[in-house]
């Protein structure tokens, strides 16, 4: 296991994260899965799901959803409509 600093602050002295911060984020990646598939930018991609592109098309379909929505108070067609 790599070493895990103490803490990590700017050069004013601001904290940014601390060790605990890591290791919860190392949790959660645990408790996804995340040990399983080698690396987010890299190896991961081949054996699982790729979560960044899930992540891209679920915000996606968002964004698509909400410019499609009518527009507020006048009754007209979305932000943008087809034909």
């Amino acid at each position: 296991m790599p070493p895990i600093p103490k803490r990590v602050v700017t050069t004013t002295g601001t904290v940014l994260f601390t060790e605990k911060d890591i290791k919860d984020g190392q949790n959660v990646w645990q408790f996804m899965g995340g040990q399983e598939v080698g690396t987010i930018w890299d190896h991961g991609a081949y054996v699982a799901p790729d979560w960044n592109a899930d992540w891209l098309h679920w915000e996606a379909m968002w964004l698509l959803n909400i410019l499609t929505l009518p527009l507020p108070n006048t009754g007209a067609g979305g932000w943008f409509t087809c034909g």
